[in-house]
């Protein structure tokens, strides 16, 4: 794709100024009149009708899992709908001892600052209606956060904010804070199921105007918790964005107020606000366009809505774009692992960045696996830091499985690290395995330890297999109990592989057990690799039942194979089942090798269908080894598809299969990587093949890597160049320390500069041990 010169930018700014303001024209009179036509606002017995909240036994029940402590230790607290024109925000969880009198430090400290002519009250409706009576950190915000793809608990927090909204004063467009991560996410889980509607934006700053139950109300969307700053000890730089985010409050209130609701006033106003002259305003416009030209390859300056969060980064600072291209050249896996598995760093990423620097050389290419919400919030918490640095001198390349959010977010609790110790001193190398999110919460739980050293006296070394999640939280039921015990007595020691999630969630139910049965006396030894989520979720069908007959039967021994999730979902469409025959006539016993996912999950679109025919003649046998998932992904892509005719052309076939692995035709998608893997095979010919492998891909765009590697190559020749230069863990070191460059020159030298020698020896300190040599 040639690069957009000056002029075709702004054609496009041009263009799109126009349609926007046409677009804006049209919105004008719609705005005033939606909320004008809201039929909650206009109905004579509104204020007979807004009723009083309440909350189903079954969601206090399952709100109820978040509680570290005693169940006495907290009350149900739910804030009851206002009249007025108050500011209803959409909050994680009551404060301790809340009640109708109470007001937070958090509410105290936006009352400060919100403008009171405006907003007539602060209203909470809290996603966790659970407050305690001791302090807030029996709530386990980690568990609170699972809740926002649980469709039961997000439709009871937007029932309830419906109830707030019948409660506004007529005639006005009511505010709604969405208050930080967690309730963005049941936010965007509202819309995906339909609750909520979001109508349109109406300001680049996150805010929107949406709907639930024909009552439209504007939002103020992707911004900070407004207790953020205070979890921070209101330090300057969190005080500066709570005080940016109630000025956009005030910005949003005073506009509505006005009743002229559009783009342009309400981002004047939010503007105004904040008091942001043109230059900085301007400023911040280029930076989320550097953003979204690093993050997506386009300058457009708006964020996918998962991404959206992404628009409160501060990209306009030259330290933050920085800090995001250097990370951005370590990979995007990395970026993104910081930007969105981070929790808050994207918000303050310079401050982090030297203890983000220590662990990303510690850990390599798993360091995204580590940095999870629960240890990014913490990574400038001292206590917390030693604690981490305990657990991963014992664990080596083993801490990253270890450290999952809710171990994460209970390691500075001595209760909870004695019985760490305990169950490190009995697992040994297979500790992390065992420690996952649904033990690590339930750990202190002296009835739960109890089942636990039952079924660890039984497994002895496959106990940490069998505790997955499903398991973990139902571990304290007796009927439960009894049907694992039933299936331990007939599987032994393929015991832990056969318990997997759906199975788990399923075994009290009697017709799925006596179709167990039916599977077990056919399948034998193999009967616990058959059983798969996708078709555990479906054995209780018998249209499903009657297709896995066909298959059994054709199949025999690799039957179990075969039937992964994607093929378990779609077996029943007799279209899909057309398909399945016309492959496995041609591909015989390799047809199971060939319905991977990403295969199994496209095999109904007809320009697919016709892409593996292709393929298919040109490749023979090989062909199955070909249709990996990153190329299956891909396939229907023309650009795409023009560089696999290249690459094929250029390496021929035999050679082409094996150059096309997931991580290299993610690689050629772009144009930059491309360019550079073609220069690469005009150097090393017929070794470029071993020199693709583990993730060098990401780095031929980065000068520092391209400068150690053309002082290398001559030294080393091309095949152990390749051999040596195939390593991640030696690249890593190589790229981003010279000290470690120049101790590997000196051991070259040692060897007589023999380059076999060096390969032989590296090889000998993989990993960790490449920092002793």
């Amino acid at each position: 794709m040639p690069a957009l010169t000056d002029e075709c930018v702004a054609k496009r700014k041009a263009d799109d100024a126009m349609w926007e303001k046409v677009a804006d024209e049209m919105i004008i009179k719609e705005m005033s009149d939606i909320f004008k036509r809201t039929p909650a606002h206009r109905d004579p017995d509104r204020k007979r009708r807004c009723r009083r909240i309440e909350v189903s036994d079954a969601i206090i029940a399952k709100q109820m899992q978040c509680v570290k402590g005693k169940p006495e230790h907290v009350t149900v607290y739910i804030q009851q709908p206002m009249s007025g024109t108050p500011l209803i925000v959409q909050g994680l969880y009551p404060v301790a001892n809340d009640s109708a009198e109470t007001i937070s430090a958090t509410e105290r400290d936006m009352r400060k600052t919100l403008d009171r002519n405006h907003v007539t009250a602060v209203s909470w409706n809290d996603f966790c209606v659970l407050s305690s009576t001791t302090t807030n950190k029996i709530i386990d915000q980690d568990v609170v956060a699972t809740w926002a793809t649980d469709p039961e608990i997000v439709a009871d927090y937007y029932r309830r904010l419906a109830i707030q909204l019948d409660a506004v004063d007529a005639d006005t467009a009511p505010c709604v804070f969405i208050a930080g991560n967690t309730c963005q996410a049941a936010h965007e889980t509202a819309i995906e199921l339909g609750l909520v509607k979001r109508i349109t934006e109406l300001s680049p700053l996150g805010v929107t105007v949406c709907e639930i139950d024909s009552k439209c109300f504007v939002a103020l969307e992707s911004r900070p918790h407004p207790s953020w700053h205070l979890m921070k000890a209101n330090a300057p730089f969190a005080r500066a964005i709570f005080l940016e985010t109630m000025e956009m409050l005030n910005g949003m209130v005073r506009c509505c107020a006005t009743g002229d609701i559009s783009s342009d006033t309400m981002h004047q106003s939010i503007v105004t606000a904040l008091a942001i002259d043109p230059e900085e305003l301007q400023r911040r416009a280029e930076g989320r366009s550097f953003l979204t030209q690093l993050l997506y390859g386009n300058p457009s300056g708006r964020f996918p809505t998962k991404h959206v969060h992404l628009r409160n980064v501060k990209a306009h600072l030259p330290e933050v774009q920085a800090f995001l291209l250097k990370w951005q050249s370590r990979g995007m896996k990395q970026l993104w692992a910081i930007l969105l598995k981070g929790g808050d760093l994207y918000l303050d990423l310079p401050s982090h960045d030297q203890v983000l620097d220590t662990w990303y050389k510690r850990l390599d290419d798993s360091f995204s696996a580590f940095i999870c919400g629960s240890v990014a919030s913490r990574l400038l918490d001292d206590a917390f830091m030693a604690r981490l640095e305990t657990w991963y001198e014992r664990l080596g390349g083993n801490f990253q499985t270890f450290i999952c959010n809710s171990v994460a977010s209970r390691l500075l609790d001595d209760a909870f690290m004695a019985r760490l110790e305990t169950w490190y001193e009995r697992l040994g190398d297979k500790f992390q395995t065992f420690m996952c999110n649904s033990v690590a919460s339930r750990l202190l739980d002296d009835a739960f330890m109890a089942p636990l050293e039952t079924w660890y006296e039984r497994l002895g070394a496959n106990f940490q297999a069998f505790i997955c999640g499903s398991v973990a939280s139902r571990l304290l039921d007796d009927a439960f109990m009894a049907r694992l015990d039933t299936w331990y007595e007939r599987l032994g020691d393929k015991f832990q592989t056969f318990i997997c999630g759906s199975v788990a969630s399923r075994l009290l139910d009697d017709a799925f057990m006596a179709r167990l049965e039916t599977w077990y006396e056919r399948l034998g030894g193999k009967f616990q690799t058959f059983m798969c989520n996708g078709v555990a979720s479906r054995l209780l069908d018998d249209a499903f039942m009657a297709r896995l007959e066909t298959w059994y039967e054709r199949l025999g021994a690799k039957f179990q194979t075969f039937i992964c999730g994607s093929v378990a979902s779609r077996l029943l469409d007799d279209a899909f089942m057309a398909r399945l025959e016309t492959w496995y006539k041609r591909l015989g016993d390799k047809f199971q090798t060939f319905i991977c996912g990403s295969v199994a999950s496209r095999l109904l679109d007809d320009a697919f269908m016709a892409r593996l025919e292709t393929w298919y003649e040109r490749l023979g046998c090989k062909f199955q080894t070909f249709v990996c998932n990153g190329v299956a992904s891909r396939l229907l892509d023309d650009a795409f598809m023009a560089r696999l005719e290249t690459w094929y052309e250029r390496l021929g076939k035999d050679d082409f299969v094996t150059f096309m692995s997931g991580s290299t035709a993610k690689a050629i998608e772009d144009d930059a990587v491309n360019q550079r893997i073609l220069e690469w095979h005009e150097l090393l010919g017929e070794y470029l093949c071993t020199f693709m492998c583990n993730g060098v891909a990401s780095r031929l765009t980065d000068p520092r890597f391209l400068a150690v590697a053309a002082r290398w190559i001559d030294r080393l020749g091309r095949e152990h160049f390749c051999k040596i230069f195939g390593r991640n863990s030696f690249v890593v070191r190589v790229v981003e320390q010279p000290a470690f460059e120049a101790k590997v020159l000196g051991h070259f030298i040692r060897l007589s500069s023999n380059a076999k020698a060096l390969k032989s020896f590296l090889k000998k300190h993989e990993g960790r041990k490449l920092d002793s040599i």
